[in-house]
């Protein structure tokens, strides 16, 4: 038992030693030394001395709008209106009509929503799935009476869904 332990421990001693990267004696075949006396890098080296005019950078003139499409500068302060201030999506609920991975039939099914509704209908894609939704609404009473209204039209798997709303078409 021990003459195998050692055995074990001078071959792992053996390969230790053989895998060490540092050669004494060793100096790099072009002549350089290795010693502490030769710098790890020239400090005094300035790349804009370099003669290396390669890079070209060409400018090009912007063309001025013209005076019909210049936009007036405002500012909150000169809005009138200050709805126009609040953010146009806001939290609220739409009536998911159905969702499936292939395009063409949510396509297909968009248009018989177009016809039996007179809400906005979206198309939402939210990986793998394309998902028809249907209105902008507030409330979540607002969209269960459309919740209702879509499953008597042939959608019996529709189901509110939170997202964000157009603020502007909300209540339509």
């Amino acid at each position: 038992m021990n003459i195998r332990y050692c055995i074990i421990c001078a071959a792992c001693a053996v390969l230790l030693a053989s895998c060490n990267p540092s050669r004494f004696g060793w100096a790099p075949e072009d002549g350089r030394s290795s010693g502490k006396d030769s710098p790890a890098m020239i400090e005094d080296f300035d790349p804009l001395t370099l003669e290396d005019d390669d890079i070209v950078v060409e400018e090009h003139a912007v063309a001025e709008p013209r005076p019909e499409q210049r936009q007036p500068f405002r500012t909150l302060e000169n809005e009138s209106d200050t709805e126009k201030a609040e953010p146009k999506m806001v939290p609220g609920f739409r009536v998911q009509l159905m969702s499936a991975k292939d395009e063409a039939q949510i396509i297909e099914e968009k248009k018989k929503a177009m016809f039996k509704f007179q809400q906005t209908i979206y198309v939402v894609f939210e990986s793998p799935y394309y998902k028809i939704r249907l209105g902008d609404f507030l409330t979540h009473d607002a969209a269960a009476v459309m919740q209702e209204e879509a499953q008597r039209k042939g959608f019996p798997g529709a189901f509110i869904a939170r997202c964000l709303v157009d603020r502007t078409k909300a209540g339509q």
